[in-house]
């Protein structure tokens, strides 16, 4: 046969002889992942609700002072204004009360100690009762 292998039929393979075989080579493919697309994910909008960020205490506490401050003054006010209106804190001390004359003390105590019924009713009509609560408004003083 021929050395030059010229004779050969169109494959490769020679009638009768045998030849070496060489397995016959795949074409070269790549395999490659399947593509897939994703949606691009939206822009995150910024909401206070939504988003933790960190806020400084400042202004609360700066808030929560004022108010205090604010309640502070208006109960000083307040407190003013009630001590001004004491009617027991204007009048006369328990003492200056006790010290004065009592024209109704002195009238009662001069009365007669006569049993007779004439006596009592000058007595009676002699004593003036019309008075008789005026030291009530003063009562609490002598506490």
């Amino acid at each position: 046969m021929d050395p030059n292998n010229e004779n050969m039929p169109v494959g490769g393979e020679s009638i009768g002889m045998p030849q070496e075989t060489q397995p016959a080579e795949a074409p070269a493919m790549e395999t490659q992942a399947p593509v897939v697309e994703t949606p691009a994910p939206a822009p995150e909008m910024s909401t206070t609700s939504s988003s933790p960020e960190q806020k400084s205490a400042g202004p609360v506490v700066g808030s929560i002072i004022i108010i205090v401050i604010i309640i502070l003054g208006g109960l000083y006010f307040w407190g003013k204004r009630l001590s001004n209106n004491d009617p027991t804190l204007n009048g006369p001390s328990a003492d200056e009360i006790m010290q004065q004359d009592d024209a109704e003390l002195a009238a009662l105590q001069s009365q007669s100690n006569s049993d007779e019924l004439t006596d009592i009713e000058a007595d009676l009509t002699n004593t003036d009762l019309d008075n008789l609560d005026k030291e009530l408004e003063n009562i609490d003083l002598d506490f």
